[in-house]
């Protein structure tokens, strides 16, 4: 908690950087902050962007603050630029100030740069579907991007790479899902501005379910495990593509399709790649090109065998998903991944000497099965 406190201070410090930085750089630092002793502190010759905290910060300051904090506050030019360099220098200032405060973890960096991102986005999508002006769009982002950085440097404190991993995987995949329940519940087609707060509301629910998976799973969910996913996601969708890949289906009916099988696939992958093997992240990215070379050989052979006739059809995405299958699964025996390192019912065996001993009635405590998790 005292931890939490000092992170919720120095946040406060950071937002009175945007709007006054030389106040802030003068005020004083809380009494007892940890300070976290690293390269950049004990030689002062490394550069502070030599952590890839205060890379990433600059990088989103020059890109994301930056600009959409000039365009909320500001149509001149002049102030514009003003605005600019106020919120995207103020950014690096506290990014700095933060990794020199406290201890910046990897995954807290990585999770906190992606979640930025997200949450600028998020901010975007309701601004849009609340039909906000050119400023309350760019403030949208602005304040989803800083709410991102801010949520993620606290919810990553004792997050493992998997958790965090797992918890981008739910977020991108839960919006996916209320992108296509968007087609599915309405008999008439949406447009973009009803359809981007559902967009973004499940993108942040899926947060918390992604962490959950990882969380409470009796085995070991590693980064790469979680990327495997979206390659047996791309498998199902194009499989459940196959049910209306002829005639002229309805928008609702093909993303019920494209959703159940998606999901039908995340299933799938979780129960014979996630379960049973670790993967590291390359070897997850190794996964997708092999499923996605896979299913374009599977396209190219109904395409010169004469199978599909059409450009889209059934006998298209069958042999596409083929493919993929047998693309993934080339791969995984090619890289040989590592049995899964977490907890999982493994083994039962029985102990011949405690049956022996039980049927002799001999006296004493024995054994009769012996279960491995």
């Amino acid at each position: 908690m005292p931890a939490i406190t000092q992170i919720i201070r120095r946040l406060i410090a950071a937002a009175s950087l945007i709007a006054g930085p030389a106040l802030a750089q003068n005020a004083p630092a809380p009494a007892n902050t940890p300070r976290n002793v690293s390269a950049t502190r004990a030689n002062p010759g490394i550069s502070p962007l030599a952590s890839p905290f205060v890379r990433d910060q600059a990088i989103l300051g020059a890109l994301v603050y930056g600009p959409s904090f000039g365009a909320t506050v500001t149509n001149g030019p002049v102030a514009y630029a003003a605005a600019y360099i106020v919120a995207g220098g103020g950014a690096y200032l506290a990014a700095n100030q933060l990794n020199r405060d406290f201890t910046i973890t990897p995954v807290m960096s990585a999770f906190s740069t992606s979640t930025a991102v997200r949450g600028g986005l998020a901010g975007l999508a309701l601004a849009y579907g609340f039909d906000g002006d050119r400023h309350m769009r760019a403030g949208g982002v602005f304040l989803g991007s800083i709410a991102g950085t801010a949520t993620a440097l606290l919810g990553a404190m004792h997050m493992t790479e998997g958790e965090a991993a797992a918890s981008t995987f739910g977020s991108d995949l839960a919006a996916l899902t209320g992108l296509a329940a968007t087609h599915i519940a309405s008999a008439t087609p949406l447009s973009a501005r009803h359809r981007a707060p559902t967009l973004a509301l499940a993108g942040l629910a899926g947060y918390p379910l992604g962490y959950l998976y990882a969380n409470n799973a009796r085995y070991h969910v590693t980064p790469g495990d979680v990327t495997t996913l979206w390659a047996t996601a791309g498998i199902g969708a194009t499989l459940g593509g196959a049910f209306v890949a002829s005639g002229r289906p309805s928008s609702a009916r093909v993303a019920t399709a494209l959703a159940a099988g998606g999901i039908a696939g995340v299933i799938a992958g979780d129960r014979f790649l996630v379960r049973r093997y670790d993967h590291a992240e390359f070897d997850g990215q190794l996964v997708i090109a092999g499923s996605v070379a896979g299913g374009l050989m599977g396209a190219g052979i109904a395409a010169l065998t004469g199978a599909s006739r059409e450009r889209i059809s059934p006998a298209m995405a069958v042999l596409t998903a083929a493919g993929g299958i047998g693309g993934l699964m080339w791969t995984e025996h090619y890289l040989g991944s590592h049995a899964d390192a977490g907890r999982r019912l493994s083994l039962i065996e029985i102990s011949p000497s405690g049956i022996l001993a039980a049927a002799t009635g001999a006296r004493g405590t024995y054994s009769l099965l012996h279960v491995t998790f």
